[in-house]
């Protein structure tokens, strides 16, 4: 028996000293991966305080490790002269911090006199528990104590009183694992910080204490993946390059994770950019990525986006991104469970990982026919490419093969019959011959169309020109030799006083990207011409022609069409001979957030008009993919004038004509899928009034020779002229300009200062201006008003005419609420509460009128980025005679910093005194009287942007 008692203590013993070191290890294990760094910090408004002071003492809790904080409790202990104000208190709670976050918390005590301080040093709630080593400490002295009682149980042993022995031994042991366990599993931490002050002239010490719990996750069931783990495998699946080149990504916690580079390509590529619940400058790579984070970068990564995209499951809520979580379930990534359930708050394990990359695996080599042109047609439609096409338009083919009846959608692949290609549904099947009634739209057939090509030039081989319309040099445009792909076309147009001839050499490029589940994503349609117009004769004509019948063919190949069909219109009265030779490529990018146009050309003239005139050629495009509509396109590209003709009293004759390139583009206009969503376009590319000064033309005629400029003398036929007048040749009639960018005009003097001035007036209870007298923001400066803690702070400012700032909300942990950038704006009042507001003054300059909070808040004046005034004339001086003209010409840089939202403003122009010199709204300047006068061109109205040119008039 004895022998038996001793064989249990032993047993006893051993599970004792082994149980807290199994538990003390298995709480190291109890982790998400990356160690707790918390920081604490405790500072104060003043290292010294007297009595009747009140001080301000502020702690920083940082969670800089991987994991949040949860329960986060903190308790202040003040010397015995400080007592906390009514509204202050010594102890409180934060319900998390998350990782890579940070929170403040401010207490306000007043200092008093040692003498009526009669309590100890001020502190709130019990006494925590402290920090780990003191827990392993605690841990220890529970199992000596143990100890202790198995040696007593020894001694009993040897007096043979076993009989209480085996009831204790149990007992004890029980006690051993309950409390071994509950300490060594205990997920309360406790730090501590102090801060030495001087308080009446004595040292003293203010210290807090904090106590939160790890919100760790127990990771012995599973293999977590983390977040860069898994941008990492991404890549690898998708067969990705990682950069090492990527700059400025704004994620600043991932310098140690290992996968660095791959967060910043993922970033490049845009793999973040619709992701909801991410921070802007935090990525959290330790942490275990969830299965939300996982499926919607997937749906990115493959190049889809979350519009369109419907979640329709049990806890949709619960996900943060349903839309791209729709489009994962759309292609096939992840099911629902059998409750409908897709878990999108769960982290992703090994086993999910595996899963979700056999998926993408799956869907990236099953996009089911690719025609290897970057075609995808979906998995109903058959795809024929050996057919023959009968000439009632019936498809015969292998029926073995291609097995189909009515209600089948196929796709007849392009070929010497068919050149085209076509798509539809099966509407008749007769006699092993289908017809197909033609798809009408993109989505029908195709899950998703890319289609990258050059310019195509073709011969004339099909081109039937219209009535009245020569070739002029045939042999060498209908060229039978297939090598010689070129499109130059030269006609000869009779009118009944005159002759049109027209050189059109036009060439097309194309980019488009499409999907059926992503939808629309890139187009890039360029059309470009050498066009050259001759006109001669006597004319009078209004006409739009049409020189072909139809559309010239441009084949892409792979089913891509593209026709073009010039249109040349002509407007002229009185007699002409005017020459145009055009080199330009006009163009259409629409993506999914803008419309854009471009146009670049050219021009060289030669022209001798009465009257006015104007010619253009108006190439009319359309493409299509198996003869459904993918765009149309139009340009209309010319040049249009206006002559004046003098006759001098020396029987001289004087022409002066003033001409100028014009264009003008619509795209989508007669397709139906751009106008279901809105992205037909029509607009004018180049007008009188924004055409460049140097492509303007001013061309002086006498006697029906070209000359530099007016030689006529007025002197030759009056001999009352007095021969001793002074006059200045310097100043010729036509005008000359200096050709520098205008005046800008100087703010006027408001009387402010840069330097803010604040007061704290009646006190902290009150909310009302805090600014002692508003202050100047100039450009180049940002104003920063608030700070991390303050009260609530509402600002308002005006602008000087001219100005342009972007104004920045952001919260006090830092995320950004909204930025904008502005102009045209006289006056502001944002208002959003607990906000910081930065204003960022580009140009111009911003006052800031009022500042309301409860108390003054924090106001830092900085550096920021400085924009070159976003507008321009032709001169800052311009001579002239009376009599003579100007042409003044602008530019404007707008487009730069706000896209096309102001490309419509054109400038009002005013003059100083129209007794001197006078300006119409096109620029057109007269010398009216002798004097000096100030020309004044404003852009945008009352609020926007001036230059001023001086105008000096002379006899």
């Amino acid at each position: 028996m004895k022998r038996i008692c001793r064989a249990v203590v032993f047993a006893a013993l051993a599970v004792m000293l082994l149980v807290p070191q199994l538990a003390w290890a298995s709480n190291n294990d109890f982790d998400s991966g990356d160690d707790q760094n918390i920081v604490l910090s405790l500072s104060s408004d003043k290292s010294s305080y007297e009595e009747g002071e009140r001080a301000e003492v502020k702690l920083t809790i940082e969670n800089s490790g991987g994991s949040d904080l949860g329960e986060v409790a903190y308790t202040f202990k003040l010397p015995e002269e400080m007592v906390a104000t009514e509204s202050g208190s010594l102890t409180g709670t934060i319900a998390n911090i998350g990782a890579g976050e940070s929170s403040e918390i401010t207490l306000e005590a007043d200092v008093i006199s040692s003498s009526s301080s009669s309590r100890k040093a001020q502190s709130d709630g019990p006494t925590k528990l402290a920090q780990t080593g003191d827990t392993l400490l605690l841990v220890v002295s529970f199992g000596l104590f143990l100890l202790l009682i198995s040696g007593m149980l020894l001694v009993w042993a040897k007096e043979r009183k076993a009989a209480p022995l085996l009831l204790l031994v149990p007992l004890c042991l029980g006690v051993s694992v309950f409390g071994f366990s509950q300490v060594s599993w205990a997920s309360d931490e406790t730090l501590s910080t102090e801060l030495p002050v001087t308080v009446n002239g004595k040292e003293a010490v203010v210290a807090v204490s904090v106590t939160y719990k790890a919100q760790s996750i127990d990771i012995n069931d599973k293999k977590l993946v983390t977040r860069d783990q898994w941008i990492n495998d991404l890549m690898n699946q998708l067969d990705i390059a990682v950069r090492d080149d990527v700059q400025d990504c704004p994620f600043t916690d991932i310098g140690d994770s290992r996968y660095e580079d791959a967060i910043k390509t993922a970033w490049a590529l845009g793999w973040f950019d619709e992701l909801d619940g991410e921070s802007e400058t935090l990525f959290r790579p330790t942490q275990p990525a969830t299965r939300d984070f996982a499926l919607s970068t997937s749906v990115l990564a493959l190049g889809f986006s979350g519009i369109g995209g419907e979640l329709s499951v049990e806890d949709a809520n619960e996900a943060l991104n349903p839309e791209l979580l729709g489009v994962a379930v759309d292609l096939g990534l992840v099911a629902p469970d059998d409750d409908n359930r897709l878990k999108p708050e769960d982290v992703l394990s090994d086993q999910d990982e595996a899963s979700l990359l056999a998926a993408i695996a799956g869907y990236v080599a099953n996009k089911n026919q690719d025609s290897g042109t970057g075609i995808v047609y979906h998995p109903d439609v058959v795809v024929i490419n050996d057919y023959v096409l009968g000439e009632d338009e019936s498809y015969r083919f292998d029926r073995e093969k291609y097995s189909v009846s009515e209600g089948s959608k196929v796709a007849f692949v392009p070929n010497d019959d068919n050149p085209k290609g076509s798509a539809g549904v099966v509407i008749e099947d007769i006699d092993s011959a289908v017809t197909i009634e033609q798809a009408s739209s993109l989505e029908e057939i195709f899950e998703s169309v890319s289609i990258h090509e050059t310019a195509y030039p073709t011969d004339l081989s099909q081109v039937e020109f219209a009535d009245g319309v020569t070739v002029v040099d045939e042999p060498r445009l209908l060229a039978e030799d297939p090598s010689e792909k070129e499109l130059s076309v030269k006609v000869k147009i009779p009118l009944d006083d005159a002759e049109v001839q027209v050189k059109f050499t036009p060439g097309v490029r194309m980019d488009l990207e499409w999907t059926a589940i992503k939808g629309f994503s890139r187009l890039d349609l360029a059309l470009m011409n050498e066009l050259n117009i001759e006109i001669s004769g006597d004319v009078k004509a209004d006409l739009k022609w049409e020189l072909t019948k139809s559309p010239i063919p441009v084949y892409m190949g792979a089913g891509v069409y593209v026709g073009v069909m010039p249109v040349l219109k002509c407007s002229a009265t009185g007699t002409a001979s005017v020459e145009f030779e055009i080199s330009s490529e006009a163009g259409v990018v629409v993506d999914k957030t803008h419309i854009g146009t471009y146009w670049d050309s050219t021009i060289d003239a030669s022209a001798k008009v009465e009257g006015k005139l104007s010619a253009s050629l108006s190439p009319y495009v359309i493409a299509q993919f198996l003869k459904i509509d993918i765009v149309d396109l139009q340009l209309d590209v010319g040049m249009q004038g206006v002559a004046t003709v003098q006759l001098r009293p020396s029987g001289m004759t004087c022409e002066d004509v003033k001409a100028n390139p014009f264009a003008t583009i619509s795209c989508g206009k007669n397709t139906a899928w751009m106008k279901a969503l809105g992205l037909s376009l029509d607009k004018k590319l180049m007008t009188e009034k924004n055409c460049p000064k140097n492509m303007r033309f001013l061309l002086h005629f006498e006697d029906e020779k070209l000359v530099p400029e007016c030689t006529w003398n007025p002197e030759s036929i009056n001999p009352d002229v007095d021969p001793e007048k002074p006059t200045d040749p310097s100043a010729p009639e036509q005008g000359e300009g200096d050709g520098s960018e205008g005046v800008i005009p100087d703010l006027e003097d408001n009387g402010y200062s840069n330097t803010p001035v604040l007061d704290n007036l009646s006190g902290a209870t009150s909310y009302h201006n805090k600014l002692v007298e508003p202050f100047n923001v100039d450009a180049g400066k940002k104003v920063t008003i608030g700070a991390p803690g303050e009260s609530a702070v509402s600002i308002s400012f005006d602008c000087d005419p001219g100005t342009i700032y972007r104004l920045t909300e952001t919260s006090w942990t830092g995320e950004v609420q909204s930025s904008d950038l502005k102009a045209f704006v006289g006056s502001a009042s944002p208002w959003y509460g607990d906000t910081i507001y930065v204003v960022e003054v580009l140009c111009g300059r911003v006052t800031v009128k009022d500042i309301t909070a409860w108390t003054p808040p924090t106001v830092l004046i900085g550096d920021c980025d400085k924009a070159g005034y976003p507008f321009s004339i032709s001169d800052s001086t311009v001579t002239m005679k009376v009599g003579g003209y100007y042409d003044m010409g602008y530019a404007t840089s707008l487009d730069d910093l706000f896209g096309n939202q102001y490309s419509d403003l054109v400038p009002d122009w005013s003059s100083s005194d129209i007794s001197i010199a006078s300006i119409d709204e096109n620029g057109h300047l007269v010398a009216e009287g002798k004097g000096v006068a100030t020309i004044t061109a404003t852009l945008g109205g009352s609020q926007g942007f001036k230059r001023q040119c001086e105008v000096t008039v002379v006899e």
